[in-house]
């Protein structure tokens, strides 16, 4: 039994370790070619008056996600209130940025739920689903409304390119294998009464699949909506952390990278995405003629910014666990 127990957890060492190199190896790709002296320079110059703003940004942030997930539950009759979900999404954040994981904060998040009324696990799990899938629909359709506009300009960068052609035709697959699967779990009418793992997986599957196909198409209006703000607010954010950091861009860059980011972000080759934001950035501010010193101080300076707001929601987990009211 213990044997069992132990191969897994020696999965997930391996599995973190190989996060770690990734990172490690994404860090030293983006601060190629950094001049120490001239970075040093560049951080007597950051103006912390901008800083004071991202608060304010974090808590719409928050607002827009809460709001979000408030309207894929209610359909389920699971009414938690939205003071409630937004000191739940203020936690997870703090777990999602501080675990080795992009599944702790989630995990967080179904736990919290699970004393509620009318709050079964199927119904949990499809709402976090939802939740990310609205959130990467919405991202996806304004890094590509964005990439329109600066297509032209892209063709001075050939490895923003070749990622934004991936990502298109990853895109392009995801839908086609959407559809595919939907199809093949709408002709499963029944439930088979087979013990095996594999048809207990699939039957799981098509139970949340009828949750999904029975939703109004208010909902997803609603879901979409609350996605697109939030994003702005990302954007908005990431301008903040430019302006702070004395690089000088217009706004559409700044959504171009929060975009990017966020898709890229979900990539499981580095822990919690570290790596690929500096990279990300220095490979757009480069694209705009800026020095690799100011891409790495607005890539340090979002960094530490996301730890710093994400730690009150470390304060309430310590003050109230999994029990979080709605007062």
């Amino acid at each position: 039994m213990d044997n069992k127990r132990a191969v897994p957890q020696k999965y997930k060492l391996l599995i973190n370790v190989a996060k770690i190199l990734g990172s490690a190896f994404l860090l030293i790709w983006a601060t190629f070619g950094l001049d120490w002296v001239k970075f040093g320079r560049v951080l007597t110059e950051i103006n912390l008056w901008y800083l004071l703003l991202t608060p304010v940004v974090y808590a719409m942030n928050n607002t827009f996600s809460a709001l979000r997930w408030q309207v894929i539950l209610k359909q389920w009759d699971i009414e938690p209130g939205t003071w409630r979900l937004w000191k739940i999404y203020l936690i997870s954040s703090f777990w999602g940025n501080f675990l080795p994981s992009t599944i702790g904060g989630d995990g967080y998040r179904f736990l919290a739920l699970r004393s509620l009324p009318n709050a079964g696990k199927t119904k949990i799990f499809s709402s976090l689903l939802l939740d990310r899938l609205y959130g990467y629909v919405a991202l996806v359709i304004v890094h590509f409304m964005v990439v329109i506009f600066y297509w032209r300009g892209l063709q001075n960068s050939t490895f923003l390119v070749n990622v934004e052609l991936a990502i298109f035709a990853a895109a392009i697959l995801l839908g086609i294998v959407w559809l595919a699967a939907g199809r093949f779990l709408n002709s499963r009418n029944t439930e088979t009464s087979s013990s095996g793992w594999l048809t207990r997986i699939v039957n799981k599957i098509s139970e949340i699949f009828l949750l999904f196909k029975g939703q109004d198409w208010r909902i997803s209006a609603w879901g979409l909506f609350y996605s697109a703000l939030f994003v702005s607010t990302v954007a908005i954010a990431w301008q903040i952390y430019y302006l702070a950091a004395g690089v000088q861009v217009d706004w559409g860059i700044a959504f171009y990278a929060a975009t990017l980011i966020g898709i890229l972000g979900i990539l499981p080759i580095t822990l919690n995405g570290i790596g690929i934001m500096e990279l990300c950035q220095v490979t757009i501010l480069n694209w705009q003629g800026l020095p690799v010193e100011k891409a790495i101080l607005a890539a340090f300076l979002t960094r530490i910014m996301l730890v710093i707001l994400t730690l009150p929601g470390g304060l309430l987990y310590m003050l109230n666990g999994f029990k979080v009211s709605s007062d």
